[in-house]
Order: structure tokens, then sequence, then C-alpha cells
């Protein structure tokens, strides 16, 4: 199963360049690129499309390359994106202009396709040596603390966060995603329920069915957490995963109804561990119920609730830990020291 393609966005004025480039990404596998033809379109895709990484003309109707690069590096959660400014040689000072308003590569045209995908492999390569750098430990503590923190409020969600983020490690695993794919997920499963602080103690903690009213109240978490994390100025590949968590892969979930393959890698993934502990796990409207239960539950809804490949990869790969079905049993910092005891 392959990870979520990286994306690219080119934002020139020229029809012609676009097509050049787009056809010399779909030439290489694991590469999705959209272009658009001004700073104004580019403002109003950056959000939905998130790309991981940007080309820019420097010569774009309105505002000019240069302007649009330095405006974009104000805002918190592109100020680590990479982006390539695209120039005519004649250009006067055009590689101390690139520079200065922060991009982090120059090519000049006319130029080969092939080296600016040289260019922008080797931008990734380096991306995915950094990462783990980046993300310090102390990003990595607030994270956690954070996902714990709902838990305050829906005290029977004790220890979810935890589960579920270990739930989505097993997948992503048995997926074969890469340690940079797999810690975004794991980061997501973490903070897929923030939202949740900003819902009523007395909807989170009914002990029995919800109201309609309540019901869509509760269904405004996924969104809810997107956008906290977004506010964090950090880790923006993740919002879509958190997102979209609670979509369905037959396209009846929320809140976008996406289906199948539209719905995120990371949120198929933490939608399963997600429903999986939900299952075993004691809350105010019901009991736990049984692993085996859960297992089977997880087979009879796949290709419908669950995408059916991760659904059976993660019923495969949870039957390599005994003793796991006991994980429940345990508070949430106890969950957490065992976690770190089975995955060691």
């Amino acid at each position: 199963m392959a990870p979520d393609p990286k994306r690219i966005l080119i934002i020139d004025g020229s029809p012609l360049i676009c097509s050049i480039v787009k056809d010399e990404v779909k030439k290489h596998p694991g590469f999705d690129c959209r272009s658009v033809s001004s700073a104004e379109e580019a403002l109003n895709c950056i959000h939905d499309f998130r790309p991981s990484i940007v080309i820019v003309d420097v010569d774009l109707p309105g505002a000019n390359g240069y302007e649009f690069v330095y405006h974009l590096r104000e805002d918190k959660r592109w100020e680590a994106l990479p982006i390539i400014l695209m120039a005519e040689k004649n250009t006067a000072n055009g590689m101390a202009l690139a520079f200065n308003c922060g991009a982090d590569d120059l090519i000049l045209k006319p130029f080969d396709p092939i080296v600016l995908m040289l260019k922008i492999k080797a931008i990734f390569r380096r991306m995915s040596y950094t990462y783990q750098e980046a993300t310090t430990a102390l990003e990595k503590k607030t994270i956690r603390a954070l996902g714990r923190s709902v838990e305050v409020k829906d005290t029977y969600t004790e220890g979810h966060s935890a589960r579920v983020a270990f739930y989505s490690v097993i997948i992503a695993k048995g997926v074969l995603l890469s340690d940079q794919a797999t810690s975004f997920i794991e980061d997501a499963a973490y903070l897929h329920d923030l939202g949740k602080i900003g819902i009523r103690e007395q909807i989170l903690n009914k002990s029995g069915p919800l109201s309609p009213e309540e019901m869509e109240i509760m269904r405004t978490h996924p969104e809810k957490s997107a956008v906290i994390i977004d506010s964090l100025g950090f880790l923006p590949e993740i919002v879509p995963m958190v997102k979209h968590h609670h979509e369905r892969y037959d396209g009846k979930g929320y809140p976008a109804r996406l289906g199948g393959v539209d719905i995120p890698l990371g949120a198929r993934i933490i939608t399963v561990a997600d429903s999986f502990d939900a299952m075993t796990s004691d809350r105010a409207f019901r009991k736990r119920r049984e692993f085996q239960y859960a297992i089977k539950e997880l087979s009879e809804h796949s290709g419908t609730q669950f995408d059916p490949q991760i659904a059976n990869i993660f019923t495969n790969e949870i039957k390599k830990f005994p003793g796991i079905e006991t994980l429940h049993n345990y508070s949430g910092a106890e969950s957490l020291e065992l976690l770190k005891m089975i995955r060691g």
C-alpha cells in the first residue's frame, strides 16, 4: 500500500510551463502535482492542497513571486515549507532577491525539467533526514500532553489516545511506511480527539444515547481538533489525518463525506485504531466489548466503514502481541509504560 503522495504546487501564469513541470512529475511515482496561475489563487489552494513543496514563478500577475514568498514566510504555518523560485536568466540580482525573500532554491529559465525534478527530490531527501531533529523532544512531549488533556474532561477515555497511537503505529509498520510517515501518524493519533476540549462534559460523559442535536455537536470534534493543531504552527502534515479520521470508506462519514483513497492514508489508519480501542474500552454509555468481538466487527465492516486492506493488516498484526487484550485494564500512565515495554 503506497503512502500519501508528495504534493507539488506550481504557481506560474504560463500554462505551458505548468504542463512541462506536470509532465515531468508524472514520470515519478509518489508525487502529486497541482498548478495555479496567480498568488491569489495560490493562497486559496494552499490551505486545501497542503503542498509539500511550492514552485513559484517570479513574474506572477499582481503580486510578484518575491512578494508572495515573503508574505508566505511570515505565516508560521508555512515558514518551513520548501519553496523553489523560477526566474529569467537576465533577472537583476535574482539570486540575492530569491534567498532574501525566503526561497530555498532558484532555477533559471529556460530550465531543464529533469534538473528541476532532481532539485525537488534532493529537498525531500534532506527533509527526511531533518524531520526527527526538527520535531524536538519538547514538541513530542507537548503532543502527548495535549492528547491526554481531553481525558481530564472525559474520564472514560483515559489512556485512549496512547492506545490509538500504539495501534496506529502497528498498522503503519504493517503497511511498511517510512519512519517519518509513521511518526506523523503517531502524532496525529495522539491528537485526533483534541477538539473534544470544546465539547460540554454533559455530552462527553452522557450515560445514554445522544440526541440528534448532541450528536451534531459531537461530530464537530474532528474539525475542532484540526483547527487547534493548525493554529499551533508545527506539524501541518497531520491536520488532514485528524480532520478526516471519522470519514468512512464508503463515503458516508464526516465531516466531508470522503470515500476510499480520497481519505488521507493516515486518517484511514487512525479510523481502524480508534474504532478498535473504542470497542474494547469501557465508555459512559456501555461496557467494553471482547477482543474477538472487535476483530469480527472490523472484518464485517471492512470495505464499508473501514479500508479493507488496513483492517486486514491490523487484525493480522495485532495477534502478534500476546496479552494486548488486557491493555484496557491499565490507567493512562500505566498503559503508556506498558506500551513502551510491548514496543521494545
